[in-house]
Formats: structure tokens, sequence, C-alpha cells
């Protein structure tokens, strides 16, 4: 593979363009796009549950409970947020772009990937019940149903999208209940 210091304008390329730069030589070389599909199925494909779980902990532990004051109270076009409504939100907001990805690889046929995430959100969901504090925003009020009311959401998408969580790696409230 060609160093970085003879291509540096690819180096220095955004995601977006990047992606630009692979449709175009994928039109200029069709006999690449074989190629190109085994490339982003190993991609897509290669899901590590650990990595999964650091991300949600990471995620939810970025969290402050302060995140919560700019949707609380009077809101235009929607009247008046209790904290809780707002707190809930927040959390599932953080939710969702684990459940998007989960929906993808289930949507593309890449049904082991996809349950590999739902794992790693819900050993994420499970560690943070034993971590998170009430400076996080996970944490501020009845940590275990929340982190027990994700797991039900993600398990819901799971239902959804015909994704089967293994039944020895998932208690009944939704968190892991082995390793892997």
């Amino acid at each position: 593979m060609a160093s970085d210091d003879q291509h540096p304008a690819l180096s220095a390329l955004s995601p977006g363009e990047r992606s630009s730069v692979l449709q175009a030589l994928l039109a200029i070389h069709p006999d690449l796009r074989d190629v190109a599909e085994r490339l982003a199925i190993d991609l897509l494909t290669d899901v590590d549950r650990d990595a999964v779980m650091t991300e949600v902990v990471d995620t939810y532990l970025d969290q402050s409970y302060l995140d919560i004051a700019d949707r609380v109270g009077r809101q235009p076009g929607r009247g008046y947020v209790h904290e809780t409504d707002a707190q809930s939100e927040l959390l599932n907001e953080a939710l969702d772009p684990f459940e998007q990805d989960l929906v993808r690889l289930a949507r593309l046929g890449f049904a082991t990937a996809a349950q590999e995430v739902a794992l790693g959100v819900l050993a994420g969901l499970h560690e943070l019940g034993k971590i998170a504090d009430e400076q996080t925003l996970i944490g501020w009020g009845p940590l275990e149903d929340h982190t027990e009311d994700l797991a039900q959401s993600l398990l819901h998408t799971c239902r959804e999208v015909d994704i089967d969580v293994p039944v020895t790696d998932v208690d009944p409230s939704g968190t892991p209940s082995s390793e892997h």
C-alpha cells in the first residue's frame, strides 16, 4: 500500500469527499465493483461487540444531567416539557444511532453483525448500570429503570427486524447474563 506521503490530497479528504472519489473511481473502473462490494461487506460485518459496548458506555457517560436544561420548561410548539421527559428523550436519542446501525445491518441480511451490535449495546447498558453516577444523564434518577427501558427499546427494535438475541446472552431484563 502506498504511503500517505505520496498521496497527501487523498489523506486530507473528508469522508464525503472520499465517498465522491470512490463513486468516480467505480464509474471509471466498473470492474472494481465486485472488489469494492466485498470490502464493504467485510467492513459492515466486522462488528466488535466489546467496541460497541465501550462506545455505548462512552456515549452515555459523556451526557451530563445538565444537558436537559435546554429541553425543560415551556418549549415552543410543544408546551411544557418535564425534566424526566427531556431526560428520556436525550437517552433515547443517544441509543438511536446504535439502533439504526442494527436495523441497517439486519436489512442488508447481516443478521450476525446486527446481533453483535445488539449484544454490545446490551453489554454497555449493563456496564453503565454498575458505573454511572448522578452526574451523568443516565445516572440521574433511577439508573436501573433507565438502562432497562433502553434495553427493552433495543430488544423491540431487534424483534421488528427479526434479529434474535441469544437467550443465553440476555436475561429477561435485557441485560447480558454472560460475557460472550
